[in-house]
């Protein structure tokens, strides 16, 4: 199980990871891909950035809206190629890749141990993404 405070530090480091992937792997053309990426990182971040739990900025977001917009951005990769009609233009690596940064965003919420987890206002947060450990 990855702790929330964990989760948070590794949240910045997917969310750079997301911006840079299009020129790691060579996902440059078409550019909706890079836009697709970047604007998953930048979710990320910004999302890590206004979380309730842990943060030095404003923190306006609760621990299970931060983790259910972490499985949003993880279900927006898995499905973007199908939703641009960018499919069929991108090699089956660049594909999988989709595929396999998304589904471990999901799984990456799903192993984030938060049940327990005392916010900083002092109360428990709760946190339901729709589906249980």
């Amino acid at each position: 199980m990855i702790s929330v405070k964990k989760h948070i530090s590794i949240d910045y480091c997917i969310g750079v990871f997301l911006v840079i992937v299009p020129a790691l792997f060579g996902m440059t053309e078409p550019h909706v891909v890079s836009v697709i990426f970047a604007s998953g990182g930048v979710t990320i971040l910004l999302n890590s950035l206004i979380m309730k739990f842990g943060t030095p900025f404003k923190k306006i977001s609760p621990l299970y809206l931060h983790m259910k917009i972490d499985v949003l951005v993880g279900i927006f990769l898995l499905i973007a190629p199908s939703i641009f009609s960018y499919r069929q233009i991108i090699s089956s690596g660049q594909y999988v890749l989709h595929v396999v940064i998304g589904f471990l965003l999901i799984l990456y919420v799903g192993e984030t141990r938060y049940r327990h987890m005392t916010s900083i206002a002092g109360s428990k947060p709760s946190l339901d993404v729709g589906f249980s450990h």
